[in-house]
């Protein structure tokens, strides 16, 4: 359960005081203010962020590459899935088989640490998943 829903629970179970619900949104509020910051600061998409992060869990990668190469490859893999979404990506498996490709050949073409691809190829491709969902939607 995410913060907005506890907090929605709380309110309609009624299990916390008004105070404690007001702070906790307080809160919430703080840490968004604190993603747009550094989405600004890092000069990428909200969408790019996204994939930036799914390649940066990866500490390795992060020290071996750099922030700045790790954008580059968040944005050409932003650009890859805005290309390459369609409605059918989600269902069908050879459309899911050309994404993957595509997603590994953008983080072997800027040698992505080969040690943590393909945990960081699933984290894209999870985010890719959602960046579609909201393409489409």
């Amino acid at each position: 359960m995410d913060v907005s829903s506890s907090v929605i629970s709380w309110y309609r179970n009624k299990t916390r005081t008004d105070a404690e619900i007001v702070a906790e949104l307080v809160g919430l509020a703080k840490k968004v203010r604190g993603e747009d910051d550094r989405v600004k600061r890092s000069g990428l998409s909200v969408s790019e962020m996204a994939f930036y992060d799914a390649i940066a869990s990866n500490e390795s990668a992060v020290e071996v590459l750099g922030d700045d190469e790790l954008g580059a490859i968040a944005q050409g893999v932003a650009r890859r899935v805005r290309e390459n979404t369609s409605l059918d990506w989600r269902d069908r498996e050879s459309v899911r088989a050309r994404m993957l490709l595509l997603v590994k050949t953008v983080l072997r073409n800027h040698k992505y640490p080969p040690d943590k691809q393909e945990a960081a190829t699933d984290l894209v491709l999870e985010q890719a998943h959602l960046f579609s969902e909201s393409m489409l939607a």
